[in-house]
């Protein structure tokens, strides 16, 4: 194996953004019809079913359970329904990470297959990354630590159709398009949580994120605050409701969950037109924003903004 132990633990980018769903199909057919993408279907594994796109500069995972199996993909889908799960951060020397986590904080972390506390160094399987996951009562919300072997990276290649070593270098945004939602990149990852102290500590002190804006949202009911991290850098919204909305139902529903998706369009006129064309509803809508029905989207929130939060260091 080659995974970069001793070279010290650091946040390279978002890995994906994964929802689990019962059926995967008309994920599949919601992201041709309303972003213009294609799936790809990865091989049967580890229980369940799944394929994958890229919209914008966020990959994006659908999995699908094997019912006949009690596993932990299972149990989110029995009580949360289709919806997204953890956030996963693409990291190196995870190994050195965990050690950190544990002296300096007394973060402990789970197995991604069975749920074990890992000690040490976590089990690599499959072989070619190992994966781990947080405990959502120390840090708010369940975030998950991936790691890849990079003599290994044609495994990714094979399944997702993309160098997953390209993601920490420059994105170019797509040419606009009139027959779909145009997007040109991610805006934020939206968590809800009831305990949003918790979660900023273990973003800024355990993972490095910065936090560059704090501002509340009438519209969706939030009290937000806005952190960037990554050597490809993303941006995270840790939102706690504050009012009725989509957040306060998903978080009396679920508990601290990843909420939504919000991507930054070209066109937000433009891209609500297509919308309307395609019978998509809208569950808030506000300046510069809307968000979409997750009734019409299969039970995923996705939202589309105009521009980026303000002091989000993509701008400069």
């Amino acid at each position: 194996m080659s995974f970069l132990f001793g070279s010290g633990f650091r946040v390279r980018s978002f890995f994906h953004a994964t929802s689990v769903v019962r059926d995967m199909r008309p994920i599949a057919e919601f992201h041709r019809r309303v972003f213009g993408v294609e799936t790809t279907t990865i091989p049967y594994a580890m229980n369940r079913y799944a394929h994958f796109a890229f919209i914008g500069d966020v990959p994006i995972e659908a999995t699908s359970p094997n019912l006949a199996f009690a596993t932990a993909k299972r149990t989110f889908l029995q009580l949360a329904g289709n919806h997204w799960s953890p956030a996963v951060f693409w990291t190196d020397d995870l190994q050195d990470g965990l050690h950190g986590f544990d002296v300096r904080h007394g973060y402990r972390f789970t197995h991604l297959f069975d749920g074990r506390p890992v000690e040490g160094v976590p089990d690599n399987r499959p072989e070619h990354a190992i994966q781990v996951y947080s405990n959502p009562f120390q840090t708010g919300v369940d975030w998950g630590l991936y790691e890849m072997d990079p003599e290994k990276a044609d495994t990714q290649r094979t399944y997702q159709n993309v160098d997953p070593f390209e993601l920490v270098g420059s994105y170019t945004p797509a040419a606009p398009r009139d027959d779909v939602v145009s997007v040109e990149r991610h805006a934020q990852h939206a968590v809800v949580t009831d305990d949003p102290a918790k979660t900023l500590r273990f973003l800024v002190d355990g993972l490095g994120a910065t936090v560059f804006s704090e501002s509340e949202n009438k519209e969706l009911g939030t009290r937000s605050t806005f952190l960037t991290l990554g050597v490809r850098p993303f941006t995270v919204e840790v939102a706690e409701p504050i009012g009725p909305g989509g957040a306060a139902r998903d978080l009396e529903r679920n508990g601290s969950i990843y909420h939504r998706l919000d991507f930054k369009v070209h066109d937000l006129d433009a891209a609500v037109r297509h919308l309307e064309r395609e019978n998509i509803g809208l569950e808030a809508r506000g300046d510069g924003f809307v968000v979409l029905d997750p009734k019409d989207t299969n039970g995923l929130r996705y939202g589309l903004f105009a521009e980026l939060e303000s002091g989000d260091p993509r701008l400069s």
